[in-house]
């Protein structure tokens, strides 16, 4: 097993740089990791992904969020194009468990 740990900047930095600069590291990392290896990317991402039909691959049905933000847009790239899942949003839970905060 490989485990990246990760905190994603918030959707209120205003600076893309900053986001785009993490998107990168992350990716670099994930990459290099053996490949071998399961890949397990645990942490805050600042991303709320909606339930639109396009997305289901990798964000399941059980996604709490009404609406997407732009951090979701750059995390949906990620993993489709690792060919990963979110798991978070695979499994079904009760809405009270799927927040974190408010």
């Amino acid at each position: 097993y490989s485990i990246i740990n990760t905190y994603a900047p918030t959707e209120e930095k205003t600076n893309t740089n900053n986001k785009d600069s993490f998107y990168n590291e992350l990716i670099h990392c994930y990459d290099n990791c053996p490949k071998h290896d399961m890949n397990i990317v645990i942490g805050d991402l600042n991303a709320q992904s909606d339930k639109e039909e396009i997305f289901r691959p990798v964000i399941g049905t059980n996604e709490l969020q009404p609406v997407n933000n732009d951090n979701e847009k750059s995390l949906i790239n990620f993993v489709a194009s690792r060919n990963v899942v979110i798991l978070s949003t695979l499994f079904e839970h009760k809405n009270i468990h799927k927040a974190i905060w408010r």
